[in-house]
């Protein structure tokens, strides 16, 4: 079953993000994987996450899909690529067989290995939504026609959790461009989280970003230093009265997960590619649902 219609049953969908390697080792990715893949829907492949040079996502989702047998969601950012590139790769991608697109404007350089490397942004990710959308529609940019309507299934990012009320605008702006899925920041909160997501369209499918606290170290430095996550008090404390924080960081993101799954809406759980992790994970969610 693809992601789309994972996402439209209502039932909810588990998404696993997997960075692509740093090197060209793709096989110890996929072995980690397989104890895995039972239990996943899909899984999303980041493009060069804070700035560092990783392979190719478009070749490395290519290989996971033919590899796995799942559906994957290609993360597009607008940082390194200026407009006739994106829409290559979204050409080149949907040619390929992948139909699932998160479409963001991406970290800047100076956040990575290459601080000095320049950053194209033609766009933002609402110009990107923007061109894709038009592309579904069987044009490009220049209005030139693609011979065929691409059928493409289009996500953009959204952060419930921002203090900055013009948040809420700009998520009804990418709304408005043609988004069908969104994904959320790291959820710490789903009262928050419930309260942003009330005012969006019933039609628009949601996924909760999930990320396991593994100490308490790791929720106060989220917490601080972090912007644009929210990890509140009792989060905190139950992390720091916690004798085994790792096991308590799971049980809280699985409570959450719980809950969206229950409610039809989807997970993308975020390990930082550290499998036995995502396999406790999903152990303990097993049990609860």
């Amino acid at each position: 079953m693809s992601l789309k219609d994972k996402l439209s049953s209502r039932k909810g969908a588990l998404i696993l993000e997997v960075s692509p390697p740093k090197g060209v080792n793709i096989e110890e990715i996929i072995e980690g994987l397989k104890p895995l893949l039972e239990r996943l829907d899909a899984i999303s492949i980041p493009e060069n996450p804070r700035g560092r040079a990783r392979m190719d996502p478009l070749a490395f989702g290519h290989i996971l899909r033919v590899s796995t047998g799942k559906d994957v969601i290609l993360h597009i950012t607008c940082r390194d690529k200026n407009i006739i590139a994106l829409q290559s790769e979204l050409l080149g991608a949907y040619a390929l067989g992948m139909k699932n697109f998160l479409l963001l404007t991406g970290d800047p350089p100076s956040l990575g290995d290459y601080p000095s490397a320049k950053a194209v942004f033609d766009v933002t990710s609402e110009g990107l939504i923007s061109i894709a959308n038009r592309m579904r529609e069987g044009f490009d940019l220049s209005g030139r026609e693609l011979g065929e309507k691409m059928d493409l299934f289009i996500g953009a990012g959204f952060n419930p959790f921002s203090e900055d009320e013009k948040e809420k605008e700009k998520t009804l702006r990418k709304i408005s461009l043609g988004v069908d899925f969104l994904v959320s920041q790291p959820i710490f909160s789903l009262e928050k989280f419930q309260y942003f997501t009330a005012i969006l369209p019933s039609n628009i499918y949601l996924i909760g970003g999930i990320w396991i606290l593994k100490s308490v170290k790791i929720a106060n430095f989220l917490r601080n230093e972090v912007p644009g996550i929210f990890v509140p008090d009792d989060v905190i404390e139950r992390m720091s009265k916690a004798k085994e924080q790792r096991e308590e960081g799971i049980k809280i993101a699985c409570e959450i997960a719980e809950e969206l799954l229950r409610e039809g809406k989807g997970v993308m759980l975020m390990t930082g590619n550290d499998f036995s992790l995502a396999r406790d994970f999903l152990g303990v969610l097993n049990e609860k649902l």
